[in-house]
């Protein structure tokens, strides 16, 4: 073996120069060179493959033969396979040249003569080509250790280039990834600071335009009527009138040949030039989408930039969605407060005592089945001997109802004093309504006065459920009157009707929310049972029917919400 060719204090140099450098140009360019200067060689070069078996010229050294400049020497195809140039896929394993092979023979032509592979494992990192020696003379074995040896050098520091490269790039991908995800910690944080909708969306423009650099960007978000209304357009054109394109993708750049996108759609995303779509879905329904034109700078959006957008849409519609709860709560709590108010009001609208009445019992009870009610009961004196008893039923319910009951309830308490008769009484209360109110609206009203001198009723019942008087087990119904009132702007002739009232004698009044009210069958109540009760309980007190009626009513329609006012009224002779 020829020592003056292995030196290995050169070879050490060679290695340390080589590792101390992470640049593949540098370290094939010097293993070339060293090779070429060591050998005594004028001519060679480096190849480095490419896609589909196609290899590179990538570095030449030396006075090349004319005919190089005759081939594609950047598209010299070896067949795709690396095997048959390489004799061998063992690491550094150098091949001279043969016309027997027509791809050796394209290297020959072009003044090559020896084929030396750099491998890392199965994989062919470059290809280094080199002339015969200066003198024509073979190489000796101590020569091909040598070229051995510096290939070897030469992959290892390869290697070690590739290591560093993809830690670089592993190091700046988890660099990127971090700066994202503080981004979105700190965008989250800025979010849940935000109460109300413009800061919200001002905030999101912020955002779009300062982590994407752009400036032309549009916001959608769903209304009340199940529509997309634009909140934000930055593009240089009008509203998208029509939004028809599956919404439920996640964020991602607009194909121009998806076809799940409405002519309208597609031809407003080509005039604004978006390029990225992204959908606003919460519980997963989605609530609207951004569409993104392209960066200022002119960069494609990366997949850390989608990444973004996703997170963006996903924290900006949960504040929005967190923004409107917040506001039907407020909305919500003020309205209960509201019908507290009106329910007190109400309240204090019917009798705030029950009146004491000679020889009788009487008894009054309005359950409202919302906040407040539709239905009224009244008792007002007249004089020691008389007392006005009425009882309504609005139709509707809610705040509607219990308005036009505080009109009955101020027209009835301002013309009981002028001693009307009942006929004239009913008939003004019919106007008050019928001017105070649209065609759909009536009431149902019924109206008597006791004599508790003369044991005397008197009454008018205007379409109301008939009263039902309990008599010696006898039933009988209080209908005598006319129509109901507020349908009819002409005064209706009603007729009156009275009583007489005997010892343990008892008459309820009532509003339908008694007799119709269900059960979890949708079975009501009904007049009958109803009946029967009032004969059953013809020996309690006043106190105790109302008290009956409400159990037996609870009772049928346990586990059913009420759905209709109920009122009741008991008036009972006890001497």
């Amino acid at each position: 073996m020829n020592s003056s060719i292995i030196n290995l204090e050169s070879l050490l140099d060679l290695a340390a120069k080589l590792n101390d450098k992470y640049d593949s140009d540098f370290i094939l360019n010097s293993a070339l060179l060293t090779l070429m200067g060591k050998l005594k060689i004028n001519r060679g070069a480096i190849l480095l493959p490419g896609e589909n078996g196609i290899y590179h010229f990538n570095i030449t050294k030396g006075r090349q033969k004319t005919l190089l400049k005759r081939i594609e020497l950047n598209n010299l195809v070896f067949d795709g396979k690396p095997e048959e140039i390489l004799t061998s896929n063992r690491l550094n394993h150098t091949r001279k040249l043969s016309y027997e092979n027509k791809y050796d023979k394209l290297l020959i032509d072009s003044g090559y003569h020896y084929l030396i592979p750099i491998n890392n494992k199965e994989n062919t990192l470059a290809i280094i080509l080199l002339n015969q020696k200066i003198d024509n003379t073979e190489f000796l074995e101590d020569e091909f250790y040598y070229i051995n040896l510096v290939v070897i050098i030469a992959s290892i520091s390869l290697q070690n280039t590739s290591n560093y490269e993809s830690l670089k790039t592993n190091n700046l991908l988890l660099e990127t990834k971090n700066q994202l995800l503080s981004a979105i910690f700190e965008m989250s944080q800025d979010f849940s600071t935000l109460l109300t909708k413009p800061q919200i969306l001002k905030m999101i423009s912020y955002r779009l335009m300062g982590q994407l650099l752009v400036n032309k960007f549009a916001i959608y978000l769903l209304n009340d009527e199940n529509h997309f209304e634009e909140e934000i357009n930055r593009f240089a054109v009008s509203p998208m009138k029509e939004v028809i394109f599956d919404l439920s993708r996640i964020t991602e750049l607009i194909k121009t040949s998806n076809n799940t996108f409405s002519k309208n759609t597609t031809e407003y995303l080509t005039q604004t030039g978006t390029k990225i779509i992204s959908p606003l879905i919460i519980q997963g329904k989605t609530r609207g989408f951004f569409l993104i034109g392209k960066r200022l700078d002119g960069v494609d959006f990366t997949e850390e930039n989608l990444l973004f957008i996703t997170a963006l849409s996903n924290t900006a519609i949960s504040s929005l969605e967190n923004e409107r709860l917040f506001h039907e709560e407020l909305l919500k709590k003020q309205m209960q407060i509201e019908m507290g108010l009106a329910f007190e009001i109400q309240k204090n609208l019917l009798p705030k005592t029950t009146p004491i009445l000679n020889g009788y019992q009487i008894k009054g009870i309005s359950l409202p089945s919302q906040m407040v009610s539709g239905d009224y009961f009244d008792f007002i004196k007249i004089n020691n001997n008389k007392v006005l008893i009425s009882i309504a039923d609005v139709s509707g319910k809610g705040i509607p109802a219990a308005i036009l009951m505080a009109n009955i309830q101020a027209a009835l308490r301002a013309l009981a004093p002028l001693n009307l008769d009942l006929v004239e009484l009913v008939s003004r209360i019919n106007k008050v309504i019928y001017d105070n109110t649209t065609p759909d609206k009536f009431v149902t009203f019924f109206v008597g006065i006791l004599d508790t001198e003369l044991h005397e009723f008197k009454y008018v019942n205007a379409g109301h459920n008939p009263p039902l008087l309990s008599s010696n087990g006898r039933i009988k119904k209080l209908d005598s009157g006319g129509l109901v009132l507020g349908i009819l702007e002409v005064p209706f002739t009603y007729s009156t009707d009275k009583i007489q009232f005997q010892k343990d004698d008892m008459l309820v009044f009532y509003t339908d929310g008694v007799t119709e009210s269900l059960n979890i069958n949708n079975i009501e109540f009904g007049e009958s049972k109803f009946y029967n009760l009032i004969k059953e309980c013809s020996n309690f007190s006043a106190d105790e029917i109302i008290d009956k009626i409400v159990l037996e009513v609870d009772k049928h329609s346990a586990d059913v919400t009420q759905t209709d006012d109920i009122t009741i009224i008991s008036l009972k002779r006890t001497s």
